[in-house]
């Protein structure tokens, strides 16, 4: 029996144009409509995950930033985990050093590192791309990776001295495998870090109990639901806190394949309304696909 359902959004719950299909939003609400606690578990930042779901017509309660803070459907802040000021110093060097493009997630905004989008143009120079489309992927790549209506005017480097806003989570990004490899193995050496990844171009890092594993046990616990009850869904390396927790584990058709060793099922990929289907298979609510 499931009485709760955790679902991740990107490469999840959202189709490859970002979008809830009408199908997982059915599901969701017939789910809803049984008594199933229905909630969120995302690396994205609150206002990149409520705009989504508003567009859907969903408000739940919500997981984000990778379980650093927990919200009710109301948007209360529940629970909230930073980094330290000084881990947040020492990654904030050493991913300069790599020379990669990087985010810090604060209460405040989110601030990317002055030399970001050089760093990122060095690496299409490299890459040979056409100069002529490094404008074009450049836009494109803020719409759709940053979602540039979030990040803040100033650079962290600005800011960093009279900042006084939690970090929440430090993202890096690069089109460059040996580079994400400096940079995740770099963040690895900073004592007390959780480094995990949200797709194949970045690297996530956050406090270590600021995972979605421990924030969906936090949900079930709050609400008397044994771990053994609660369904989750994802596709990436920031998922499997919570798959290996959870009594029904579901990965999606296109999931990491190591996220599809560690769940109980597989469903179909997102943009064959997996999550629908896996709700209506193995949390039997019928009618949905």
């Amino acid at each position: 029996m499931v009485r709760m359902i955790a679902t991740d959004m990107d490469g999840t719950l959202l189709n490859h144009e970002g979008k809830i299909s009408p199908e997982n939003q059915k599901a969701l609400r017939l789910a809803r409509e049984k008594g199933i606690l229905v909630v969120i578990a995302t690396g994205r930042s609150y206002q990149g995950a409520v705009k989504v779901l508003e567009e859907a017509g969903l408000r739940l309660p919500l997981i984000h930033l990778n379980g650093a803070c927990i919200r009710s459907e109301k948007g209360e802040i529940l629970r909230e985990i930073s980094l330290d000021a000084n881990q947040v110093r020492k990654l904030h060097e050493a991913l300069r050093e790599v020379g990669i493009y990087h985010e810090l997630y604060t209460s405040g905004g989110i601030y990317c590192n002055r030399d970001g989008f050089q760093n990122l143009k060095g690496e299409l120079d490299r890459l040979q791309i056409d100069r002529a489309k490094v404008q074009e992927w450049i836009r494109d790549l803020a719409k759709k990776q940053f979602r540039t209506t979030e990040i803040c005017d100033r650079y962290y480097e600005d800011v960093m001295e009279e900042a006084k806003s939690p970090v929440y989570k430090v993202l890096a990004y690069s089109l460059m495998e040996e580079k994400l490899a400096e940079a995740r193995e770099k963040a690895k050496s900073v004592a007390g870090v959780c480094v995990t990844s949200s797709n194949g171009q970045n690297i996530e890092i956050n406090h270590p109990e600021a995972q979605k594993g421990i924030a969906v046990e936090f949900f079930a616990r709050q609400h008397g639901i044994p771990m053994e009850q609660v369904m989750v869904l994802g596709d990436q390396f920031n998922d499997l806190s919570m798959m290996k927790r959870a009594g029904v584990s579901v990965a999606m058709g296109n999931a990491e394949e190591e996220v599809k060793k560690a769940c109980r099922y597989v469903t179909r990929t997102n943009d064959e309304h997996g999550v629908a289907y896996a709700i209506q298979t193995w949390a039997g609510i019928e009618a949905v696909v």
